[in-house]
């Protein structure tokens, strides 16, 4: 029993030691070893020239233990990316990066003073350049030195409200400045305004429409005291 007792102040620093061993093995095998290494980078949510970006921004490399890979700040590089409107970075055990990309979503095409055309997201943002808008995006018109947050803001909310029918119905939007926003919609000729008011400039509009005869001109820019003619 007493050969018992000295023993057991041994076995207690082996399993401590033997524990600090596992662990010290399991660290570098996570760490620093080779076995869990990247060796694979998915990208989901783009594909082509999109992905590419993607991937440049990412600048991940392979043969780096996943866990030491930093995926906060590889998700602001790809943040950067034009087209990333959102982006989530994760690991992927044993060997692989994953990135999911939400891609922004063209809403307008901007034509510039410049003769440059831009596709716009509804948060405002400037994605990409184009040579033509593709289908079923409105295209709008840029002059003098109109703002794009606030002018562009202006004609996302009015595409926001106008019924179904009558959001294909507009043509030949026109930004000239934060507070003057104009468009078409079918024959006639909407003075919008800017930001604010939106519903009331709405209500307004919609009850112009049904008025006979048809105006050719509806201004609601100040939606209290409209204008026809």
């Amino acid at each position: 029993r007493a050969a018992a007792v000295r023993r057991r102040p041994w076995r207690v620093v082996g399993a401590v030691v033997a524990a600090v061993a596992l662990l010290v093995g399991v660290g570098w095998i996570v760490w620093a070893s080779p076995l869990l290494a990247v060796t694979d980078v998915s990208v989901v949510g783009v594909d082509g020239v999109d992905r590419d970006a993607v991937l440049a921004a990412a600048a991940a490399q392979t043969d780096v233990p996943l866990a030491r890979v930093d995926t906060g700040a590889m998700a602001g590089r790809i943040a950067a990316v034009p087209v990333v409107r959102e982006v989530e970075v994760t690991r992927a055990w044993p060997h692989t990066l994953a990135i999911t990309v939400t891609p922004r979503v063209a809403l307008l095409a901007v034509v510039e003073s410049d003769g440059s055309m831009r596709l716009v997201d509804d948060q405002a943002v400037a994605f990409r350049t184009v040579t033509s808008a593709p289908a079923g995006i409105a295209v709008v018109n840029r002059t003098g030195t109109a703002p794009a947050d606030d002018g562009l803001r202006a004609v996302i909310g009015v595409l926001r409200l106008l019924p179904d029918g009558q959001r294909a119905a507009v043509t030949d939007i026109t930004v000239s400045s934060a507070s003057l926003v104009r468009f078409k919609l079918g024959a006639i000729d909407v003075v919008w305004g800017g930001l604010g008011q939106e519903a009331k400039k709405l209500t307004v509009l919609q009850v112009l429409l049904k008025t006979t005869p048809a105006p050719t001109v509806i201004d609601v820019s100040a939606p209290d005291t409209p204008v026809t003619r």
